[in-house]
């Protein structure tokens, strides 16, 4: 996928509409993917099989080639396990992502008799592809949201490293941009401790 069309998708909206087709075209590099799966970084509130899958799923629809970072040198996988560990995030929205990789699973058993992450890669891109077209082209969607969002987000989260995605979409981040201190965990932890200070004086009022 070029840059300029990559853009022109993103502009117009249509990488929903696209999910099929991309599923279909995409080929990830096996490799790539064989030695990550073998060396899985920390991957909870997923089960091995889960991470496995997810981790085929993104290059699937986020691969790489000669001018594109895919998912896995964007660490979106990372990315992806730190969005489910969000305790500000919507449990249902996780849930609906978690269901959809079993989902996955057993669409590709029903089909092959394997676990989607023992398929042979053009099996896994057909059965994703059927998958998307059949029932998950939401979930799908939102899979590749989150691969955006590790795309345009600040190294500083763990994803984007050396801001290849960045450099790639010639993208200029808005400033200031976080620091340590100031980044996304440490926000919320301030938030938590604000509302615990809140709640202790309406507390004392009441008393």
């Amino acid at each position: 996928m070029k840059r300029r069309r990559f853009i022109q998708h993103i502009a117009a909206a249509a990488v929903y509409s696209q999910l099929p087709l991309l599923a279909k075209c995409s080929v990830p590099n096996k490799n790539n993917v064989a030695t990550y799966i073998e060396n899985l970084p920390e991957h909870s509130p997923l089960s091995t099989l889960q991470a496995k899958n997810c981790v085929i799923v993104q290059q699937i629809l986020f691969p790489d080639n000669e001018d594109t970072p895919g998912s896995i040198a964007l660490n979106s996988f990372p990315f992806f396990i730190s969005v489910l560990n969000d305790t500000w995030r919507d449990e249902n929205e996780n849930d609906y992502l978690i269901k959809g990789l079993d989902k996955l699973n057993d669409f590709a058993k029903d089909q092959y008799g394997l676990d989607f992450f023992q398929q042979k890669i053009d099996n896994q891109q057909e059965i994703l592809a059927n998958y998307i077209e059949d029932k998950g082209e939401n979930w799908a969607s939102a899979m590749l949201s989150i691969i955006f969002e590790s795309l345009f987000a600040n190294p500083i989260y763990g994803c984007n490293p050396d801001e290849i995605g960045w450099k790639w979409l010639n993208y200029t981040p808005g400033q200031p941009q976080p620091s340590e201190q100031n980044k996304y965990p440490e926000l919320i932890k301030k938030r938590k401790s604000e509302n615990k200070i809140i709640t202790s004086l309406e507390q004392i009022l009441q008393e």
